[in-house]
């Protein structure tokens, strides 16, 4: 089992180097590189894998040789053991082996008295020299050698012996299993009787060969680790060409990114040679598109921004300045239209600043247990003049009279006057509020009689910098929808000619 042992050896300082490897890229991680760890995992799983195989593999020829071994001289020395007790072996069964069984039966002085075979390692002029001194150097094995009683009362039960065990001796190159016992009695030719006159001390020595055997497991061995060199190299080979090509599409990706990071014109990356990395740059193409639209959706809110914001403050100047020069007689009225600019300017500043808020707090909200249908009631009054000053009602359809929720009122409360002065801005009539609980979920539908969103206009009435006809800034809708969404719930809006209707879902306790 030499070659076990140096294919064993050569594995555990494999793995002692593949340990202190993994650990020193432990240390490294930040720069682990891919390319090493595709590298590493395969052509280790591949290794431990063909040293599993060719550890079960010795193992299960080790043992399947002791057995085997074990057996065939169990066999051999019991038909010994019947011929000196004066049985017949006609009729006894044995097991059928891999190895073929032959002996040498020795006197006491370790000449040979009979050979079965011609077999050359254990011929009659070396047993006596080589054999003997192999196998009892020392004089107490000589003495420890199993010998078959020949009385009848010291027979064991059933009149089976324990089987001697089998040592390994090398002769000319080549190694044999041998095992020996003790035999008081008469020589007769081939085996020895039990005798009661001209009794004599006799060896059976039973042997066999184990080359063949050794010589497959070395061949074996030999191919596995061929096979595990062969398919090692057919792997690194392929993952070296696989991380090229994993290597050119990360830099083509990787300038795509810092190309887009920039803002610049991106060249052509189709040429990327695995789906992931296509996946990624559409992602990536998708966010730019998205930055393109953010970015046009603020240059146009910042146009209509500063037209809003223009509009009132040359009003406000102006009418400041007729009142600072005196040619306007009705200050009042003068008044009244700078209080009605600086209210417009101050709704669109409370716009951007909430929507600042929005983008700061994320989910930080400010969570407190309300009555909905308290907080609907509330904003319904505050848009009670305006809704009058139109000719529009409020119409209220509770399913309860009271829905306990947890949210930020203050954001929330936004988002429904939001959501209500866009209602006023288009009803004709009437804006009529409903609500339903279904499976701890709050629905309230928000419908106005007013004419119907443009088809072009509904995909994106709720996108920051929208603004559709006859909007304000773009940004009302978004906000509400947005706040809805960080409480956990969501708004979708459906228009036809006959109503449209806003559908707000939140989460109730």
């Amino acid at each position: 089992m030499s070659l076990l042992k140096q294919y064993g050896a050569m594995g555990l300082n494999w793995l002692r180097n593949l340990w202190t490897r993994l650990k020193s890229l432990k240390r490294t991680s930040g720069n682990r590189r891919l390319r090493t760890t595709l590298f590493l995992q395969p052509l280790s799983v591949i290794f431990l894998a063909f040293l599993g195989i060719f550890l079960a593999f010795n193992l299960a020829i080790r043992y399947f040789m002791a057995e085997q071994t074990e057996q065939a001289l169990a066999d051999q020395f019991s038909r010994f053991d019947a011929l000196y007790q004066g049985q017949t072996t006609a009729n006894q069964q044995t097991t059928q082996t891999i190895f073929t069984t032959l002996y040498v039966i020795a006197d006491s002085q370790g000449k040979v008295q009979y050979a079965s075979g011609n077999d050359d390692a254990f011929s009659d002029d070396t047993l006596s020299d080589d054999l003997t001194d192999q196998l009892y150097e020392d004089s107490h094995q000589w003495n420890d050698l199993p010998e078959v009683p020949d009385s009848p009362d010291d027979l064991p039960e059933g009149n089976v012996f324990e089987p001697p065990k089998a040592r390994t001796i090398s002769r000319n190159g080549e190694n044999y299993a041998v095992a020996v016992r003790s035999y008081q009695g008469k020589l007769m030719g081939n085996y020895i009787a039990a005798s009661d006159n001209d009794s004599q001390t006799y060896y059976v020595f039973v042997y066999f060969s184990v080359a063949p055997i050794t010589s497959l497991t070395k061949a074996i061995n030999t191919y596995l680790a061929l096979l595990m060199l062969a398919i090692g190299t057919l792997a690194a080979l392929r993952i070296f060409l696989t991380s090229r090509k994993l290597n050119a599409s990360f830099q083509s990706l990787k300038t795509y990114i810092i190309q887009v990071g920039k803002r610049q014109k991106t060249e052509n990356t189709s040429h990327l040679a695995y789906r992931e990395f296509t996946e990624v740059r559409e992602s990536i193409e998708q966010m730019d598109h998205m930055i393109a639209q953010n970015q046009t959706s603020q240059q146009i809110f910042f146009q209509n921004a500063s037209h809003e914001l223009r509009t009132p403050l040359m009003s406000i100047q102006g009418y400041a300045e007729g009142i600072s020069e005196g040619v306007l007689s009705d200050t009042q009225a003068a008044a009244q239209v700078i209080l009605d600019e600086s209210q417009k300017m101050k709704l669109l500043v409370d716009d951007i600043l909430t929507l600042s808020r929005l983008e700061t707090i994320q989910t930080a909200l400010n969570k407190e247990s309300l009555d909905l249908v308290d907080l609907i009631y509330d904003v319904t009054w505050q848009l009670q003049q305006q809704a009058q000053d139109k000719g529009v009602r409020f119409h209220h359809d509770f399913a309860q009279a009271h829905v306990d929720i947890r949210a930020d009122e203050s954001l929330l409360s936004r988002a429904l006057t939001n959501i209500l002065t866009n209602a006023v801005r288009y009803a004709k009539t009437g804006i009529w509020l409903k609500t339903k609980v279904q499976d701890d979920r709050l629905l309230l539908a928000i419908s106005n009689d007013g004419p119907s969103i443009p088809d072009q206009d509904l995909p994106h009435l709720f996108e920051r910098f929208y603004k559709g006809q006859e909007g304000n800034f773009g940004i009302g809708l978004a906000m509400a929808r947005d706040i809805i969404r960080q409480h956990g719930g969501d708004v979708s809006v459906i228009s036809t000619a006959q109503e449209t209707v806003f559908t707000i879902e939140l989460p109730v306790n």
